[in-house]
């Protein structure tokens, strides 16, 4: 049985912690390497968990806001110039990707083949599922403000990890986690924390309720806005999940099992 393994690369919102990235999570399971989102400083600790652009074998994008997707320009880049005999991995975009792809091309560099020029680009289907290796890709819409989808990513013996994407609280979402062996879910902000600064990410207590009702088998916790504690997310997620919760940093890995 080959083992599903979680790396984070990165688990800041917005703009990276000292130290971190901004969110980018690479699952491993053989020969397959899938990374989900990739935002500022993911390109780095890639290559430093030993990986090459040339083994990717897919990146998935949630939605289009930067700290979820820029690094794609440092990894064509990387693609296109970095190597004798340059790889185009899969490149799975939300729908209307391509588009916005060819706009962010043409004001980069006058090109709207810019990313074409890297990766294979395909918008997924939200409603169908697709196949990456041997591993089954599935989507759900979430409640951002920008549109966003929820990941699932399935291994042919079961094991199931679910990466949030970024959303509000989310009765599609608990559907989408249900019963899922790892739930990597955003929790941006702290509950306790007065005002948060905008309503549309979740806080600790609302992703641990969101993982409790979900019937999930472990909480990890991700998209932590820099400038609050972290131990508080744990301390608050924890009383509504009613288990222990991981949070997510650079560099830590996961294997996911049932």
């Amino acid at each position: 049985m080959t083992e599903l393994e979680l790396v984070v690369l990165g688990s800041s919102a917005a703009a990276p912690a000292p130290g971190d990235a901004c969110s980018g999570y690479l699952v491993r399971h053989g020969a397959t390497r899938v990374l989900l989102d990739c935002g500022s400083g993911t390109l780095s600790r890639l290559l430093q968990e030993g990986e090459t652009l040339e083994n990717l074998t897919a990146v998935v994008i949630s939605h289009f806001h930067p700290d979820h997707y820029l690094d794609l320009v440092t990894m064509r880049y990387a693609l296109r110039y970095g190597s004798a005999q340059p790889a185009r991995p899969l490149l799975l975009v939300p729908p209307y990707g391509r588009h916005f792809l060819a706009v962010l091309g043409d004001a980069l560099r006058c090109n709207t083949a810019f990313f074409d020029d890297a990766f294979a680009i395909v918008e997924y289907e939200p409603a169908s599922a697709c196949r990456i290796g041997d591993l089954t890709l599935s989507f759900c819409r979430t409640t951002h403000d920008q549109p966003t989808w929820a990941v699932g990513v399935a291994t042919p013996d079961g094991i199931r990890l679910v990466y949030s994407g970024d959303t509000r609280p989310c009765p599609e979402l608990e559907s989408f986690a249900r019963d899922a062996h790892l739930f990597l879910c955003e929790s941006t902000y702290p509950a306790d924390t007065g005002e948060v600064p905008a309503d549309n990410h979740l806080t600790s207590t609302e992703a641990g309720g969101t993982a409790r009702r979900a019937g999930v088998g472990r909480l990890m916790l991700t998209h932590f806005w820099p400038t609050f504690p972290r131990d508080q997310f744990a301390r608050e997620a924890e009383s509504a999940y009613g288990a222990p919760v991981t949070l997510a940093s650079a560099g830590m890995k996961v294997l996911v099992h049932a």
